[in-house]
C-alpha cells in the first residue's frame, strides 16, 4: 500500500560535494564543473533513472531549465564570495562551505503508473518551488518495490534574464516550511490517489502526533536493500525488524489501536481491510493475528454495508469525532449571528456593485448573507463559487465582519485571497494559530495577577489577532475535501468563539484527502442552509 516518505537535505561544499555532482547522481548523467575543472560520471546509475528534468520559470532562459544550470549556479556562488566578502578569508571560507542547494526524496505510491509519478512530482515541484523563482532538477527512480523521486532545489531564484537572486531563499528552508512542504506532498499524493481511483491514503503526520500506539519504521532505501542482497547486515533494516516486533507486542496489548490506524486514512473498512491491516503488524503469527481481530471486531463500530454487501466499520475515535462535529454544525444552524446584516443594504450591494451576478448567485448572496450562524453554498467548478464569494465577503465586511478565509491547499487560499478579495490562509495555518493561542490563553490566566510574564504576554499579543469573536465570518473554501478530524477541530473554535461559518465546496467532488465525507453529511443534515450554484458561467472562471 502507498507509504509516506519525505526527507530533506542540502548539498554543502563543505561536505566536498557540489550541486553539479549530485544533479548527476540523482540523473545518471555526466557532467562537467567548471570551477573545480572535474567531471561528474554517473552514467552507470543511468538505468535506475526512469524520468529526469530540470524545471524553471517560464520566463527563465532555456539553460536554465537544464542540468547545465548547476554549473552556472556553483559559478555564481564563487562570484558572490568575491562581491559579498571583503577579505580573502571570508571569501576562501564562504567558497569552501556554501550551501548551494536544498534536496528531497520522497516515496512515489506503488499504485500509480510512471506517468502520474511524473505528473505528480512536476505540479508539486511546480507549486511549492518554482512559484518562488527557484530551480528544480527531478529524477525518478524505479527501484524493486521502492519507488521514489529526487528533487534538487536551487537556493536561490533566477529572473527572466538568468541572473540569479542576490540573497538566497531561507524562507523556504526553515522548520515551518518543511512542515508545509511535506503537508502539501501528502496532499497532493492523496489527490493524485484519488482520481487513479484508489483508496489508499497518506498523512505527512507521525504516529505519535495522531495519536497512535505504534512506532513508525524508518525509510529502508535502496542502500540498505542492495547491502542484503549481498548477503550483508543493514543497520536500518535491522532497527526496523525491532520496531516491528516492538509494535507487534503493542498490538497484542492494545488491539483497538490497529482501528485507529485504519481510520487515519479511511473514515471505514471491511473485515478484510482489517484482517489485511492487522497481518501486516502481526507477520506470521496466524494465533495472535486470530487473537488481535477477535478483540478487534468487537470494537469497531459497525456503520452500515457497502453497495457490494460488505459490512462496513469505523473507529470509537472517529465515530465520537464526527458525531460531536455534526452536533457542532447543526447548534450552530439553529443560532443567530449577533451582528445583524441589513437586508436592505445587501440587496443594494448586490444591485449595484455586484450586478453582473446571475440571479442564482445573488439568490446564494442573499442567503448566505441572512444572520444564521451556519450557511453552506454547493457548486461545481465554473458555477461561479468565488465570484459569489467576493460578494458574500463584501457584504460582511460593510456590516463590521472580519472575515477570515481558510483552505486545504496554499494554491486554494491564494486564489481565494485574489479572486474573493479576503485576507486567506491555509486550514493547517489558522488552526496552529488558534491552538497555539489557546494554550498560551491557558497559561496566561493560571498565573497570579501580581505575577509579570512579559515573554507570555508578548506571544499572546502577537497571536491575538487570530482570535476568533462573534465579530467573525470564517469561510471554508473547498469543504469538500476537507476531512473529518480537520472539520472536528475547526468547529470546536468556531461555534466555541461565537463567529459564524460559510462552507463553499463541490459535494461531488473528490473525496476528503483524510478519511472522512464530511460535507456531504453537513449538507444533509442541515438543508435549510444551503445554497447551489448549478449554472456554469460563460466568462472564464479561475482554476479552484
Amino acid at each position: 500500500m502507498a507509504i509516506y516518505h519525505l526527507s530533506a537535505g542540502f548539498v554543502s561544499r563543505s561536505t566536498g560535494r557540489s550541486s553539479v555532482q549530485s544533479a548527476a547522481y540523482i540523473s545518471g548523467a555526466l557532467l562537467h564543473e567548471t570551477r573545480r575543472d572535474i567531471k561528474a560520471d554517473y552514467r552507470n546509475r543511468s538505468l535506475d533513472v526512469i524520468f529526469a528534468t530540470t524545471l524553471a520559470i517560464d520566463a527563465a532562459p532555456a539553460w536554465a531549465k537544464e542540468l547545465g544550470v548547476w554549473d552556472r549556479l556553483e559559478s555564481y556562488e564563487d562570484e558572490y564570495a568575491g562581491l559579498r566578502y571583503k577579505t580573502d578569508e571570508s571569501q576562501t571560507w564562504y567558497k569552501e562551505h556554501a550551501q548551494t542547494s536544498q534536496t528531497l526524496v520522497v516515496a512515489l505510491p506503488k499504485e500509480l503508473d510512471p506517468p502520474v509519478w511524473q505528473e505528480l512530482v512536476c505540479i508539486f515541484a511546480l507549486e511549492r518551488f518554482i512559484s518562488r523563482g527557484l530551480v528544480v532538477s527531478i529524477a525518478i527512480h524505479k527501484e524493486e518495490g521502492n519507488p521514489h523521486a529526487h528533487l534538487q532545489i536551487s537556493r536561490r531564484a533566477i529572473d527572466e534574464n538568468g541572473a540569479w537572486a542576490w540573497a538566497k531563499d531561507r524562507a523556504i528552508t526553515t522548520k515551518a516550511a518543511l512542515i508545509d512542504t511535506r503537508k502539501l506532498w501528502a496532499e497532493k499524493v492523496n489527490f493524485y490517489l484519488e482520481r487513479e481511483g484508489f483508496n489508499e491514503r497518506v498523512t505527512h503526520q507521525s504516529y505519535l502526533d495522531l495519536g497512535l500506539p505504534i512506532e513508525a519504521t524508518r525509510h529502508e532505501g535502496w542502500f540498505a536493500h542492495k547491502l542484503e542482497g549481498m548477503g550483508k547486515t543493514s543497520r536500518i533494516i535491522n532497527e526496523n525488524e525491532d520496531i516491528k516486533d516492538r509494535n507487534k507486542e503493542r498490538l497484542a496489548l492494545d488491539p483497538a489501536a490497529i482501528l485507529q490506524e485504519l481510520t487515519t486514512k479511511n473514515a471505514t473498512f471491511s473485515a478484510m481491510d482489517l484482517a489485511r491491516a492487522i497481518q501486516g503488524r502481526v507477520r506470521d503469527d496466524a494465533k495472535l493475528t486470530a487473537i488481535v481481530y477477535e478483540s478487534a471486531i468487537q470494537q469497531a463500530i459497525l456503520v452500515g454495508s457497502s453497495l457490494d454487501g460488505q459490512a462496513r466499520y469505523t473507529s470509537q475515535d472517529y465515530f465520537d469525532k464526527e458525531r460531536e462535529a455534526l452536533q457542532w454544525a447543526t447548534h450552530l444552524s439553529g443560532q443567530l449571528s449577533e451582528i445583524t446584516l441589513a437586508e436592505s443594504e445587501t440587496q443594494g450591494l448586490i444591485a449595484g456593485t455586484f450586478a453582473y451576478l446571475n440571479s442564482e448567485q445573488q439568490v446564494a448572496v442573499a442567503k448566505l448573507c441572512q444572520d444564521k450562524k451556519l450557511g453552506v453554498m454547493i457548486g461545481r467548478a465554473g458555477t461561479g463559487k468565488t465570484t459569489t464569494l467576493k460578494a458574500v465577503v463584501a457584504c460582511h465586511q460593510n456590516t463590521g465582519f472580519k472575515v477570515f478565509g481558510l483552505a486545504l491547499s496554499a494554491v486554494a487560499a491564494e486564489n481565494l485571497k485574489t479572486e474573493a478579495q479576503v485576507e486567506a490562509e491555509t486550514i493547517a495555518f489558522y488552526l496552529d494559530k488558534w491552538s497555539r493561542l489557546e494554550v498560551v490563553q491557558q497559561q496566561f490566566w493560571s498565573l497570579h495577577p501580581s505575577s509579570e510574564h512579559p515573554a507570555l504576554v508578548q506571544k499572546l499579543e502577537r497571536l491575538s489577532e487570530y482570535e476568533l469573536s462573534k465579530n467573525h465570518l470564517v469561510i471554508v473554501d473547498e469543504a469538500g475535501m476537507v476531512g473529518t478530524t480537520q472539520w472536528h477541530q475547526l468547529l470546536y473554535f468556531i461555534q466555541r468563539s461565537g463567529a459564524k461559518l460559510i462552507a463553499a465546496g463541490d459535494d461531488h467532488q473528490f473525496k476528503a484527502i483524510e478519511a472522512g465525507d464530511f460535507f456531504r453529511k453537513l449538507t444533509q443534515m442541515c438543508p435549510e442552509q444551503v445554497c447551489q450554484l448549478q449554472n456554469i458561467q460563460r466568462q472564464k472562471v479561475a482554476w479552484m
